[in-house]
Order: C-alpha cells, then sequence, then structure tokens
C-alpha cells in the first residue's frame, strides 16, 4: 500500500503547504505560473512517456492546486492500474467518487482494475453505468473492450474500433489501445492499431516507443531498436526507451528465437 499513502499524503497538502520548489508563484516555461494545469501538463507528458510514478505524483501535486480536478483524479487510477496496483487503482477511483461524484471516466478506470483483478461481475457493472452516462467518451469503450479481451470476447474488437472512432479520439486512444493489447500479450493487434498513426505523428516519442514494445513481443529485434532509437532522438530523457532499448541489445539468440516463436497471440 505504498503508492496509496503516497498519494493520501499529496493530496492532504494544502497548496500552503506546497514547497516553495514545486509551487508559490515560481515559473517555469517564460512566465508560466507553477499552478494546477502547469503540474497536469508535467504530469500528461511524462505518462505518455510511460514513467507512470512519476505522472502519478505530478498529478497529486495538481490536486494540492485543484483538488476537485477530474482529470488528475482519473490518471492517477490509471497510472496505478499501469504499475500494476488494481486494488490501489480501485480503492484511489472510489476516493475520487467521493470528491467528484459519480463520473464515466471514474467508474470505466474502476472497472478496468476490477477486470485485471478478476472481478468481473462487478467489472460490467460499473462499465454498464458508465456507458449508461456517455456513449461518446473513448475511455468508457477502451474499457469495456478490456474487460471483453479479457474474457476472450469477439465483441471487444467492436467496443476497440467504437473507441477509436469516437469523437475527441486522438493518436492518445491510439496508444492506450496498443498498451492494452501488449498488456494481454497481442502484438500483432497492437502494432496493427500503431502502425498508420506513427506514420501520420512521426514527430511523437511514445508512439515509436510503443511500436518498439510491439517488436519486441514480436521478436523483431533490428526494428525495436531502430524504433526505440527513434523514440529517444524525439526525447533524449525517455528512460523507458533507453531502458527497453538496452534490453534488446543483452537480449541473446535463444531469448530472441523465444520471443518470436511464444510472443505472439
Amino acid at each position: 500500500m505504498g503508492r496509496f499513502s503516497s498519494l493520501e499524503l499529496e493530496q492532504s497538502q494544502s497548496v500552503e503547504e506546497v514547497p516553495a520548489s514545486q509551487g508559490g508563484g515560481e515559473t517555469s516555461f517564460g512566465d508560466r505560473p507553477k499552478d494546477a494545469s502547469y503540474f497536469l501538463s508535467m504530469a500528461e507528458e511524462e505518462y505518455h512517456l510511460a514513467n507512470f510514478e512519476k505522472a502519478m505524483q505530478l498529478y497529486s501535486r495538481a490536486l494540492s492546486f485543484d483538488p476537485s480536478n477530474k482529470t488528475a483524479w482519473v490518471f492517477q487510477v490509471r497510472c496505478l492500474i499501469s504499475l500494476s496496483e488494481f486494488k490501489e487503482a480501485a480503492m484511489w477511483a472510489d476516493k475520487g467518487m467521493q470528491v467528484l461524484g459519480e463520473s464515466p471516466e471514474m467508474f470505466a478506470a474502476k472497472a478496468m482494475a476490477l477486470c485485471r483483478m478478476g472481478d468481473f461481475s462487478r467489472a460490467y457493472a460499473l462499465s454498464d453505468l458508465s456507458i449508461g452516462f456517455t456513449g461518446d467518451d473513448p475511455f468508457v469503450w477502451l474499457s469495456r473492450g478490456e474487460i471483453l479481451l479479457h474474457q476472450k470476447k469477439s465483441n471487444a474488437e467492436f467496443c476497440f474500433q467504437k473507441a477509436l472512432s469516437s469523437v475527441g479520439a486522438s493518436w492518445e486512444i491510439s496508444l492506450e489501445t496498443a498498451r492494452i493489447y501488449l498488456f494481454y500479450g497481442l502484438a500483432h493487434k497492437a502494432f496493427a492499431t500503431l502502425e498508420t498513426v506513427v506514420v501520420k505523428h512521426s514527430s511523437n516519442a511514445a508512439l515509436w516507443h510503443e511500436l518498439g514494445n510491439c517488436f519486441r513481443k514480436m521478436g523483431m529485434k533490428d526494428k525495436s531498436m531502430q524504433a526505440y532509437s527513434n523514440a529517444i532522438q524525439l526525447e533524449p530523457k525517455f528512460e523507458a526507451a533507453r531502458k527497453a532499448m538496452s534490453a534488446v541489445e543483452n537480449m541473446g539468440f535463444l531469448e530472441s528465437l523465444k520471443t518470436k516463436i511464444f510472443g505472439r497471440k
């Protein structure tokens, strides 16, 4: 429960308690004040770069300025899910709804956490509630798609396509869809999701990193190295890409062959 306790500590701080190095009128990027929007922007960047621990801390910092910020609450839950802290994610979703009230995004996030815990009955119930609020939110459909995918239901694809074609869908939805597919070992489906998006957003480091993960899982060592290299060139501080690239460099022939044979699903 270490991360949950940390979130509790961050959330309990008032604006006046924020250290001067993290708030209180300092500016960065010119005259931009260090307020909730500042920390949200930083958190979003770290989330895309798969630095979920840091992103979670920054979303928590944003909440110290604006405790009712829905984006910060929802993405803290999503960070916990990405860190495989599913029980904590579900608990934090409940805490967020105590502050925000009922929210389709929070229902969907908790449903995803419960799904990964194997609690499908409650996951479906929350997913139904989230869809009942709105049929247009992409994450609502991603959550539903994951529940169906986990149970190997054929209509999972419909939900993912619904998310990708929803009003407001962006490259971020493609990234999230690919991450879900990769979590379940479906590298070829993740690749199909990203293939054209990377071409369209060729300067996007996060997409290149995830494409590298696809190639790595499919046993395509050279292509994964090139994708990771592209990500690092675009974003030199991309630690997740650097670590992945190092792991591929150290991958022996037999391990590479095993990944190529058994990494596909």
